[in-house]
């Protein structure tokens, strides 16, 4: 949570309680802007996963049981479609019943 959140929630707080808390009292103004001043930066770019990378951690993953094969199928959709992670999760966990005998198949998406 950001510190301006958590100044919006004292001064919602303060005035529930009858106290109202005013943000642009000079004391607390300086305070954020020295902060604001001190620690603003831009989001920080992240570097893109290559196929190669994806390709060495899926492999460091177990073939012979189910639980590395679950792990498996549900990390080459994430680097197909250049998910987040969250996205990938979310997907990853809506149940799909397929027919006894039925074989699903992924195929190469780079």
């Amino acid at each position: 949570m950001t510190i301006e959140r958590r100044l919006s929630a004292l001064t919602w707080n303060f005035a529930q309680r009858g106290t109202p808390l005013d943000r642009k009292d000079r004391h607390i103004a300086t305070v954020m802007a020295g902060i604001r001043n001190t620690h603003a930066a831009p989001p920080r770019q992240k570097e893109a996963v290559l196929p190669e990378h994806l390709i060495a951690m899926i492999e460091t993953l177990e073939r012979g049981s189910l639980r590395g094969l679950r792990d498996r199928a549900s990390a080459l959709p994430a680097g197909c479609g250049a998910r987040k992670s969250s996205a990938s999760i979310s997907a990853a966990t809506r149940r799909k019943t397929l027919p006894a005998g039925s074989r699903c198949s992924i195929w190469d998406c780079w």
